[in-house]
């Protein structure tokens, strides 16, 4: 408990960690926001429509998750450029222990952070979706309290959590915040946008296997209706980015004790 302690003053004493938390939320609803105000419905006078108002309602952690990952880098990686680390290590001297202390306060704080960014960007969004033509019979408004809905909207604060510990790991394994940042940004926003359905960047049988074997396969949690270009499950999606959170944070553990400070 001590550890955690530590890692709770540290983490909130630094002026930067808590702007982390207050951009991600802000540039999650933000962008929501704005994608809802300017989208248009493809529903036909028929009443059809392909869209999945649930995810265009959680949009805005495309852009969100840029913070997430700068956060999780900042605080697995920081400490080594400033040589605190060795500090932390003597006075925890069970180094998986600091590991987890640090996953247990950012794992906290961004699952509060982005719960919030999600309930937030789903209520602000409704609305703005519905002046844009979202309406029944295409569009029936979706209720928050329906399972589907609510898992979706818990599951992309969770997202955030996920990936915010996969880069505290990266972090911990590389010891360089810029790198983590690098890195990151290559195994999920660069997928998200190279695999895109209808993206020239790949052909979409290689596209459709990396938004499944991708970190970005955790965003199906966000579906509640099947469409055409569905890659993966929302719940087998969510595995697969759990499976890369716990094995990063499996090798950082493993490299904390084997490497000098």
């Amino acid at each position: 408990m001590s550890a955690v302690r530590a890692e709770w003053t540290k983490f909130w004493s630094v002026r930067g960690t808590r702007w982390g938390i207050i951009l991600a939320v802000v540039l999650t609803v933000g962008l929501t926001a704005f994608f809802a105000a300017v989208g248009g419905t493809d529903a036909t006078e028929a009443g059809q429509g392909d869209d999945d108002v649930v995810v265009n309602s959680l949009r805005g952690i495309y852009l969100g998750q840029l913070a997430v990952i700068t956060l999780g880098a900042v605080v697995g990686a920081s400490e080594y450029a400033t040589g605190l680390i060795r500090t932390t290590f003597a006075a925890v001297p069970r180094r998986r222990q600091v590991l987890a202390a640090k996953a247990a306060v950012l794992g906290t704080a961004m699952t509060a952070a982005g719960l919030l960014a999600s309930f937030a960007s789903f209520l602000i969004a409704q609305p703005l979706l519905q002046s844009n033509g979202y309406v029944a019979p295409a569009y029936p408004p979706p209720s928050l309290f329906s399972e589907p809905v609510l898992r979706a909207v818990i599951g992309t604060g969770i997202f955030l959590t996920l990936l915010a510990l996969l880069s505290l790991a990266l972090g911990m394994i590389l010891r360089r915040t810029g790198a983590t940042i690098s890195i990151m940004v290559g195994l999920t926003l660069v997928p998200l946008i190279a695999a895109e359905p209808g993206s020239p960047l790949m052909s979409e049988e290689i596209a459709v296997w990396v938004r499944r074997i991708a970190p970005i396969a955790g965003m199906a949690i966000q579906q509640t209706r099947e469409r055409l270009d569905t890659a993966i499950g929302p719940w087998a999606g969510f595995g697969v980015l759990c499976a890369w959170t716990a094995a990063a944070l499996l090798a950082a553990g493993w490299l904390l004790t084997r490497r000098d400070a």
